[in-house]
Parts: structure tokens; C-alpha cells; sequence
């Protein structure tokens, strides 16, 4: 873990990919090979059956409303008529509406950018990676969407797929706990470079991503924007959570609305106590007294 005072790993350590920052350094058009990698881990297929032939897009969205402002994924890949949308979902609540629409409206631009309206099959794959507190949530739930076109040559043909995946689950599985399709997923919950180091043997696309992970996990610099930015979308957690619970008192909201608000308070206690930030400092941004504050970090 990182430390508060000098941000700097363990030599067997590297970064948690749950941040933006981190996804996007280490995915994106320049390292071609890691993302040939993970196309041909989610169609099941031999890399050198897409070598070349994979593309990175623009992950900023065309506006389709006034009201819109920028809209931003986090990968977008193009393969023969298949289209990724990646998104990598801190905690996650089960709401995955959006990235659908954003993936819609993926398909939505490339057939407007096309000339043939008929014969131009689009086929998009969300893939959801979502940090969670839920165990009980399995590791991988997938849901496909036909094709509208009542044509036999398309009645097998989904035009969208949903890959939802629990990371954290992912995380505490070892190594040999899952197929050789999973082996992406498990590559992003990996903590220590022994363990990414057994990931990277077994697949040789991945040594540039291997290489990139351990200059960032080793950079204080850059490890301290991580980690400030970590705290800083705890805190405004915090400072969401607070605004919700005064509105909650104020309007009389009922017992289960209020239960839902500790819950997500308590989530955030924890994700601030996890980063090293002070006791002191959650009870001044929570308004909750100290005793509390390790009651609850106890209990949890």
C-alpha cells in the first residue's frame, strides 16, 4: 500500500488498477500489444488472427443533446464489426445504464459514419470491470442482446453483449482459480510483481505492460497523484454522504433510506482508513467523533 508519508511501494508491490489515471496509462492506442492481448482474451481467439487489425478510438463522445457535456469512456477498441466499450466502475451499485448508453450511442456514430446502412452488421461488447464490496456478486455475469433484424442470416448474432465483472472477487481468487479467458481480469487485480511476473511467462504480449507497470508502481511522484486523487474522491464521498444525511433528516426520509446512507458513510470510512488517512481527519469530514470512527472501523 501506498504510504501517506513518502508514497513509495515495496519493492514486490505495484499499483491497484482502480483508478483512471492508472487504467488509461496503461491501455490506450500506444501500447498496441496489450490491448491485441485483451481483444483476443474476450473473442477467445489467437492474437495473431487480430495482429494489426485492432484499434484504439477516441473515448470522448459526440455530444447528442445540448445539455450533454463532455462525455468520456474509458476504452473504446475496434475489430473487424465488433466494437469495446471498457469501463472500469469504482464502486460499482449494480447500475451499469450508462455505460450502455454510451456504447449505444458507439454504434449509433459508426453507422451514421457508414455508407451502407443494410449490410453493415455492428456488434458491440461492454465490458464492465467493477470494483465492489459484494461478494455475492459472482465473478463474471454475461447478458446478450440479439440482433433486431429478423433475417435468418441474423438470428445467432447478438448486437450487444454485457461482461460484467466483480474484480474484487477476481482478487481473491489465486492464480490457477480460473480459465484461460479470465486471465485478463485476474491481471488487473494482481498486487505484487511475483504475481504479475506468473501472468506475464505464460503470455508474452504482456511484457511491455509488465515493464510499464513496474517504472509506474516505482515512480513517487506519480504514485502520489494517484494516491492524493484516491483521497480526494473518498473525501468528496464523504462530503456527499454528509449533504445526503442532512437532506435525508430535513425531508423525514424513512429508516431504509437512512440505513443505505450509513452503509455507503461506512464504505467510505473504511476507503480512507485503508489509505492512511488519520482518524483525525476522517471525524472532521464526516462530523462523526473519533469514538465512532473506530467503532466502526473496528466492526468492519
Amino acid at each position: 500500500m501506498i504510504t501517506k508519508n513518502n508514497y513509495i511501494l515495496s519493492d514486490d508491490q505495484i499499483l491497484e488498477v482502480k483508478d483512471d489515471r492508472v487504467f488509461h496509462d496503461l491501455f490506450n492506442e500506444h501500447e498496441m500489444d496489450t490491448i491485441e492481448w485483451i481483444v483476443s482474451k474476450i473473442l477467445d481467439c489467437n492474437i495473431e488472427k487480430i495482429h494489426g487489425k485492432v484499434r484504439v478510438g477516441n473515448i470522448r463522445l459526440t455530444n447528442n443533446a445540448k445539455d450533454d457535456k463532455q462525455k468520456f469512456v474509458d476504452l473504446v477498441v475496434y475489430y473487424d464489426n465488433y466494437i469495446y466499450n471498457i469501463e472500469l466502475n469504482n464502486n460499482f451499485n449494480g447500475n451499469y445504464l450508462r455505460n450502455i448508453l454510451y456504447l449505444m450511442n458507439l454504434i449509433n456514430n459508426s453507422y451514421i459514419e457508414g455508407d451502407n446502412y443494410i449490410d453493415k452488421e455492428i456488434q458491440g461488447i461492454l465490458v464492465n470491470l467493477n470494483w465492489m464490496n459484494n461478494q455475492n456478486f459472482p465473478p463474471k455475469l454475461e447478458l446478450t442482446y440479439p440482433y433486431p433484424d429478423i433475417r435468418e442470416k441474423y438470428k445467432n448474432d447478438f448486437l450487444v453483449k454485457i461482461i460484467n465483472i466483480n474484480l474484487s472477487n477476481y482478487q481473491n481468487m489465486c492464480y490457477n482459480g480460473f480459465g484461460d479467458k479470465d486471465v485478463f481480469y485476474k491481471l488487473l487485480t494482481r498486487t505484487s510483481k511475483k504475481e504479475l511476473k506468473e501472468i506475464v511467462d505464460n503470455e508474452k504480449s504482456l511484457i511491455n505492460y509488465y515493464n510499464k507497470m513496474e517504472r509506474l508502481s516505482h515512480d513517487k511522484e506519480y504514485c502520489r497523484m494517484v494516491w492524493d486523487e484516491r483521497i480526494d474522491r473518498n473525501l468528496r464521498k464523504i462530503d456527499a454522504y454528509r449533504d445526503a444525511r442532512n437532506d435525508g433528516y430535513d425531508e423525514g426520509y424513512d429508516d431504509g433510506i437512512e440505513k443505505g446512507i450509513i452503509s455507503n458513510r461506512n464504505d467510505m470510512i473504511i476507503n480512507l482508513h485503508n489509505n492512511n488517512v488519520s482518524i483525525d481527519i476522517i471525524s472532521k469530514v464526516s462530523n462523526l467523533p473519533i469514538e465512532e470512527i473506530q467503532n466502526i472501523i473496528k466492526n468492519n
